[in-house]
């Protein structure tokens, strides 16, 4: 049996690694979001049980309830302004490579929206 050289065995060690099924790892983003919500639902759980068992805190509940979920819903908005920001620039770089593939005349691409506006125009 032949010694195999070294980027072979490089590559094998790659091919072996990639074929593999690992679960895919949660983003910063979402564990923090998903943390905060739990955090969000034990706390509400919580003043519930303080308003529960003593109505005396009540103000002191209504305003943490307040105060919480101001935070949480700034944190919601974060994450989804964050997503969104990703998403636009994955369409933005789909819709590149669709319009590359295009103009290079790739037969797949080709579309009859010409026709159909001037059909629409009269």
């Amino acid at each position: 049996m032949s010694e195999l050289s070294a980027t072979a065995k490089r590559k094998l060690r790659q091919s072996r690694r990639s074929s593999t099924k690992r679960k895919p790892r949660l983003e910063f983003s979402k564990k923090l979001t998903i943390g905060d919500s739990i955090g969000y639902v034990v706390i509400m759980l919580v003043v519930f049980a303080i308003l529960l068992f003593r109505p005396e805190l009540a103000t002191f509940a209504q305003n943490f309830f307040a105060y919480l979920t101001t935070a949480y819903v700034s944190l919601r908005l974060g994450y989804t302004a964050k997503a969104g920001v990703e998403n636009y620039k994955k369409i933005a770089e789909n819709y590149k490579t669709i319009a590359e593939l295009a103009s290079e005349g790739d037969p797949e691409m080709e579309t009859d929206c010409e026709s159909d506006d001037e059909e629409s125009l009269g």
